[in-house]
């Protein structure tokens, strides 16, 4: 299963590198189609870019030695994994929608209103990014996948590589001057405190569940 994880992380990789190079080479070709087309492959790009984000975290485990699954014989920390699993994937949901919503516009599309800074926007440059994080991390506590926690960081790679290819090629470079302005005052993926929590809570968890097996 590490070898699917991984071949899903490349693939996703390959796909924001490639994808990118496309916007710069062909920065008009959207412009030839029409809006529902763009609209329905936006659509299906972002499910999919979502399901294997969700995949890397969700396989089934390998459970090998080299893992510490003698920590979830603990009930105290399973059910910590379990309602801390809960509200990241509550949170997260909710700042991916809240994103969309302010934005007015699905995956790479134009925001017709131009540069985003309020609402969500004004605490995470990229809350769609931000939540989907959030979500596959929820998705392994809940699970109690102890493979896919491991992978979280290669998710928060992922999604830290779409963002800023997004900022170098596409909104930082269409708003240059504003963006720059924008990129001082509020964080890629939100303020460091909440992630700070995020992993005080995980930590906490896995330690009580050493010290207590």
């Amino acid at each position: 299963m590490w070898f699917i994880r991984i071949s899903i992380c490349l693939l996703l990789v390959t796909y924001i590198v490639v994808f990118s190079d496309l916007r710069v080479r062909h920065p008009k070709k959207d412009e030839r189609h029409g809006s529902n087309k763009i609209i329905t492959r936006q659509i299906i790009i972002v499910v999919v870019y979502n399901l294997l984000c969700y995949a890397m975290v969700l396989l089934p485990p390998s459970r090998t030695k080299l893992l510490p699954y003698h920590l979830l014989q603990n009930q105290t920390t399973l059910i910590g994994f379990v309602v801390f699993g809960i509200l990241l994937i509550t949170c997260g949901i909710a700042l991916s929608v809240a994103g969309v919503i302010k934005r007015k516009a699905i995956g790479g599309q134009h925001a017709p209103e131009g540069l985003v800074t309020s609402g969500v926007y004004s605490y995470f440059r990229h809350p769609i990014y931000s939540g989907i994080v959030w979500v596959c991390l929820g998705l392994a506590l809940v699970a109690r996948n102890l493979d896919g926690l491991f992978m979280c960081p290669a998710v928060l790679g992922v999604n830290l590589s779409a963002a800023f290819m997004e900022e170098r090629f596409e909104v930082g470079a269409r708003f240059r001057e504003q963006y720059n302005a924008y990129k001082q005052t509020v964080a890629m993926f939100g303020p460091k405190w909440i992630w700070c929590v995020i992993v005080l809570v995980i930590l906490t968890l896995v330690v009580n569940g050493y010290v207590s097996s």
